[in-house]
């Protein structure tokens, strides 16, 4: 589906006007021709639209090798907002097989991998959508990730905005709970 989209121009993206008028968005003259998004956005887009866990791990199952630090995020943002939906349709209390997932654990080493290249956004996404995994999902999130994580946000952190405070705030608060929890439980 992903690669046939950069051979078919997108479905309209990347595609040249014949009749020369374009689709410009102002004044001015328009050449016709649209840029086609970069195969990272466009990776992005399809993962955006997922509509199941499993379609966003098809998704690294077949692109990982291309993924960009900005996939890497948003597949993880996707993978955790899904499977929280998921888990409150089945109404389940027993733990996530998704640890288990190869296609999950490749997603994990992606992270590691691309961490180090996050932007402010990057970073809140993926702590966040980690956090939503481990507090409401279930699936336990490695240490040394969130450790590596969190010396990312603390590079980034002055390039973060607001929502992207408040995201990575929210996460580490979310992480501590299910963590003392865990403590607890043991």
């Amino acid at each position: 589906m992903f690669a046939a989209m950069f051979r078919s121009g997108g479905g309209g993206s990347g595609s040249v006007s014949s009749s020369g008028s374009g689709r410009g968005s102002g004044g001015g003259a328009s050449t016709g021709i649209r840029e086609r998004p970069s195969p990272s956005a466009a990776l992005n887009d399809v993962l955006s639209r997922a509509e199941s866990v499993e379609d966003v791990l098809a998704m690294v199952e077949q692109h990982h090798a291309t993924f960009k630090y900005s996939n890497v995020s948003t597949a993880v943002s996707r993978v955790a907002k899904l499977a929280k939906r998921e888990r409150g349709r089945s109404r389940g209390t027993s733990p996530s097989p998704l640890a288990s997932d190869e296609r999950y654990v490749r997603l994990m080493q992606l992270v590691e991998e691309k961490l180090w290249s996050f932007k402010a956004r990057n970073v809140a996404n993926a702590i966040h959508g980690l956090a939503t995994l481990q507090a409401d999902c279930g699936v336990p999130v490695e240490g040394h990730i969130i450790e590596q994580l969190n010396e990312v946000v603390e590079a980034v952190a002055p390039d973060m905005n607001a929502q992207e405070v408040a995201n990575t705030l929210n996460a580490f608060s979310k992480l501590d709970s299910s963590a003392a929890a865990a403590a607890a439980a043991e």
